[in-house]
């Protein structure tokens, strides 16, 4: 299992670095088209959300314990 965690997580690294860096690149340099990064960043946007409710679902289980209600200890 612990594979499966390996894999996951750097799927969602390596999207989120791909995401992260196109969109800076075209940001910054006005001679990039940015209509041919669309399909690759949305692909890549999502392939980091999914990856990312993988991994909640994961390592919390769809527990909400006391740490993850902090309104309570304001009160």
């Amino acid at each position: 299992m612990q594979y499966v965690y390996i894999v996951v997580i750097g799927l969602h690294v390596m999207a989120g670095v791909f995401w992260a860096g196109t969109t800076i690149a075209v940001g910054r340099d006005p001679d990039i088209r940015a209509e041919r990064f669309f399909r690759p960043q949305m692909g890549a946007a999502s392939l980091v959300f999914l990856t990312g409710i993988l991994l909640w679902y994961f390592f919390h289980e769809g527990v909400f314990g006391s740490m993850r209600r902090c309104w309570r200890w304001a009160s």
